[in-house]
């Protein structure tokens, strides 16, 4: 059909505000945004297939199936698992410690993506028992044991200000956005 449904717009903005567990609606620019990606991906691949075999393509974005992906991976688990997900705000469901952290200042994001990256930031914190706890050694533990490691992590943290644990100079504190000048629209960042 040629005729776009606002029912079917406003059930896909609620399915990623389900999963994500966002506290405000995600944004129409957010929507539209993710099927443009889609299409512009798809334009490509049936370029690129029309430059090996001379043929052409059909390509199909749906608003649904890229706001399937916007909630990856917690619709990723919920197909393997049948378990509902439940909201994590920007923590990753399998990755931890991975989210925003107080200090005592300002907040930082810790990304910490796998064992190497957690003893690193161990040992930068001054707490390397921690990775050596088996609780926290690999990340499917840290991920079962969530709950007791990230009040962990918190306390680190937020005994100091943001300055302070900018210096351990891990690469996995993202302290700051990116700063945006709106009238270039350039984003400005040292990263």
């Amino acid at each position: 059909s040629q005729v776009m449904s606002k029912d079917f717009i406003l059930e896909t903005r609620d399915l990623v505000k389900e999963f994500k567990g966002w506290p405000v609606e995600p944004s129409m620019e957010a929507m539209i945004a993710s099927i443009v990606v889609s299409a512009a991906v798809g334009i490509l691949l049936a370029l690129h297939q029309r430059h090996l075999t001379g043929k052409g393509q059909a390509v199909d974005a749906s608003l649904y199936d890229s706001a399937v992906a916007l909630v990856h991976p917690q619709s990723a688990n919920y197909l393997m698992s049948g378990k509902p997900p439940q909201r994590i705000s920007n923590a990753h469901p399998n990755i931890s410690p991975y989210d925003s952290f107080a200090t005592g200042t300002v907040p930082v994001f810790l990304a910490v993506g796998n064992d190497r990256q957690f003893r690193d930031f161990c040992a930068l914190a001054g707490k390397p028992e921690l990775a050596a706890d088996p609780r926290f050694a690999e990340n499917s533990s840290r991920v079962r044991h969530r709950a007791v490691l990230e009040p962990l992590v918190q306390e680190i943290l937020a005994a100091h200000p943001r300055a302070a644990v900018v210096s351990l100079g891990s690469p996995y504190l993202l302290t700051e956005m990116p700063d945006v000048d709106r009238k270039s629209t350039r984003l400005n960042s040292s990263h």
